[in-house]
């Protein structure tokens, strides 16, 4: 959690996955979601290797290379419903963000839901 303090872009992080269910194993690894502020983050970087860069300082800072990193920004909507729903909110500096972030998932979830029983 002290790693996201130093990164000011990052609003709100969760944990989710094996390790927030019981089922993990020593071969497990950690699965971390982030939500960021894209004003605070060039474009470019952004595109280009932001995610990467991430990744390798919480590897360093965890010391595991065992890490998978979502970013919710783009992440796709099952995906951010599952980080919310069985995830567990471990950082947040913007509870605003984070309330209008989940109530966007679960809005776009239950359209995913409706519009998935009108086809079965």
């Amino acid at each position: 959690v002290g790693y996201f303090s130093l990164r000011k872009e990052i609003l709100f992080a969760y944990i989710f996955g094996s390790q927030i269910s019981g089922k993990s194993n020593k071969l497990s690894d950690i699965d971390i979601a982030v939500f960021i502020n894209r004003k605070l983050v060039e474009e470019k970087s952004y595109r280009y290797g932001y995610q990467a860069e991430i990744l390798s300082e919480l590897m360093r800072h965890l010391k595991t290379e065992r890490i998978d990193l979502v970013l919710l920004n783009n992440a796709p909507p099952l995906l951010k419903h599952r980080v919310i729903y069985y995830g567990e909110l471990i950082y947040c500096v913007d509870e605003s963000e984070r309330i209008n972030f989940q109530v966007d998932t679960i809005n776009r979830y239950m359209d995913y839901k409706f519009l998935q029983r009108k086809i079965s």
